[in-house]
């Protein structure tokens, strides 16, 4: 599972400094690539590659709540991982033969999955939060799903100027704010969406 089960396992190895024991996922998430794009081609009718919130070992989709299990925003969290690798290793070798391409990849089925609204922010059709409301979709983009992306695009822009690929680099820093501000109530409380407060959780 990709909506919390990865992040939690894995987002720590970096500052412990065991980048060999997270060096596995990564290498998973590299040789699954081809059918990612094949999924994000079958599935979302886009370019680049998509990972499914829930999948097999093989990296095949799984069923399950579509709201999670189906969620392209959970690919963000994976193309995190290989930016975190990066910014800790300072391995440029590793960032132009991996992370850029992997997230690079992962990014483009994202930008066609984004349409402009009335207000001229970039919207998903349909967008969820992890382990709330259950199979639930709500208005989009949530916040949850506003933070993957624009920590996605943001991360990619950054690993695209740091191979001096300044034109790309403006390319995604500009998604990222066509993305629009996040939801937040008078109060300074961040929403789930621009309708709802967190009021329970999972």
């Amino acid at each position: 599972h990709s909506d919390l089960n990865t992040q939690m396992t894995y987002i720590a190895y970096q500052t412990a400094g065991n980048f060999d024991e997270g060096s596995s996922y990564l290498n998973f998430l590299w040789n699954k690539r081809d059918l990612w794009r094949a999924f994000a081609k079958d599935f979302y009718e886009t370019p680049g590659l998509a990972v499914p919130g829930v999948m097999t070992v093989a990296g095949q989709p799984l069923g399950g709540w579509g709201a999670y299990s189906l969620s392209p925003t959970m690919t963000s969290w994976n193309a995190h991982l290989f930016y975190l690798h990066w910014l800790y290793t300072a391995d440029d070798t590793f960032l132009k033969e991996r992370a850029y391409p992997w997230c690079k990849k992962a990014a483009e089925c994202l930008r066609g999955l984004l349409k402009l609204d009335k207000n001229g922010n970039l919207k998903l059709l349909r967008s969820s939060s992890p382990e709330i409301f259950g199979n639930k979709w709500l208005e989009p983009n949530t916040n949850y799903d506003l933070m993957s992306m624009k920590m996605h695009f943001l991360a990619v822009a950054e690993m695209a100027e740091a191979q001096g690929l300044t034109a790309e680099a403006k390319s995604w820093n500009e998604l990222a704010t066509k993305l629009g501000d996040f939801h937040v109530a008078s109060d300074g409380e961040l929403m789930l969406d621009s309708k709802l407060l967190l009021r329970e959780h999972h």
